[in-house]
């Protein structure tokens, strides 16, 4: 039988730059990307991985992959599986639930433990199956599903603590971890291959990816801000770094986040924004306050599209590999 590996990594990576490429069409125009994208990309990412564990590894291996799905599920939705609060934007603020809505909280966090106990208990159970042969550990059928599972987690872990700041940042990382539990594998790529010495699978492909869009984020919006703000006359640092220098009355807090917040009614300097400090609540807080105080100018770093650093970063990643590997 001729190799099964290849075609299928081939799929995912079509599928990849597909759904990045709509992706990032609609986070230029809107800053948003419909959930819906995610889920089917999800979706064929584990058909894919299905497919690839029964063919590739064969025996009993194809059960691994029910435990990232349900990873996925509880990653991808917050752990919300059940609809708590209706509306697409979750109101800010302390909410009170009505009783109805604190019996249906309950039993989708029972709902959402037992998937979760169920998914470990898959890969307890695996270890006295018949899981088939691999090339080596990292590329074994366990050893693949988990690290699709570690990596759903550490996106959600991510964007709770605002490395990620984006909804759709998150759920992009969760969807690639699904779509590439290794580094895809496909004659001629990357064209700079990493370091020989260096074991590509010890850092997960979705990391190395994702380093590359940070990178290129990095590299092409640093020398635009610096050059704003010397235009106006303002460079400043480090603020000329992160954004730059807009008059008060320009600010979209639909395109803008300010450098700054409110701290017991006075401004603070924040290069990195949060969520909690890049709510829609704390910038209308911000902006009254300069309002009030009036402040003519501040700096902002604007909305960037991530979906497109990461676009460009697939490309980079499968045509020239990542830095991550030689540092």
């Amino acid at each position: 039988m001729p190799p099964v590996t290849p075609w299928i990594d081939g799929a995912r990576i079509a599928f990849a730059l597909v759904g990045l490429a709509v992706a990032a069409r609609t986070d230029l125009r809107s800053r948003t990307v419909p959930d819906g994208l995610w889920y089917a990309l999800g979706a064929a990412g584990i058909v894919l991985m299905a497919i690839d564990f029964s063919l590739t590894f064969r025996g009993m291996a194809v059960v691994l992959v029910a435990a990232v799905a349900i990873a996925f599920l509880l990653g991808i939705t917050g752990g919300e599986i059940l609809t708590i609060l209706p509306g697409e934007d979750p109101p800010e603020g302390e909410v009170v639930l009505t009783p109805a809505q604190v019996q249906i909280a309950r039993f989708d966090m029972a709902l959402s433990a037992a998937l979760l106990a169920t998914a470990i208990w898959i890969f307890y159970w695996s270890s006295s199956l018949d899981l088939g042969t691999s090339s080596s550990f990292l590329r074994g059928p366990q050893a693949l599903a988990l690290s699709s599972c570690v990596m759903i987690g550490a996106g959600l872990l991510f964007y709770m603590v605002g490395v990620l700041h984006g909804g759709a940042d998150a759920k992009g990382f969760m969807v690639l971890a699904v779509l590439f539990p290794a580094a895809p594998v496909l004659g001629g790529l990357p064209l700079v291959p990493p370091p020989p010495a260096f074991n590509v699978d010890l850092i997960p492909f979705v990391i190395a990816l994702y380093f590359n869009a940070a990178l290129l984020q990095l590299i092409g919006t640093v020398p635009i801000f610096m050059g704003i703000s010397a235009a106006r006359g303002q460079l400043k640092f480090p603020e000329s770094f992160f954004g730059y220098p807009k008059p008060v009355a320009r600010v979209n807090l639909d395109r803008d986040f300010f450098l700054g917040h409110v701290v017991n009614g006075q401004w603070k300097r924040k290069l990195f924004t949060t969520r909690s400090s890049g709510s829609d609540a704390k910038q209308k807080e911000a902006l009254e306050f300069l309002g009030a105080t009036g402040q003519e100018k501040v700096f902002v770093t604007p909305k960037v599209p991530f979906m497109a650093f990461m676009f460009a970063g697939l490309l980079v990643a499968l045509l020239f590999s990542s830095p991550l590997y030689w540092i």
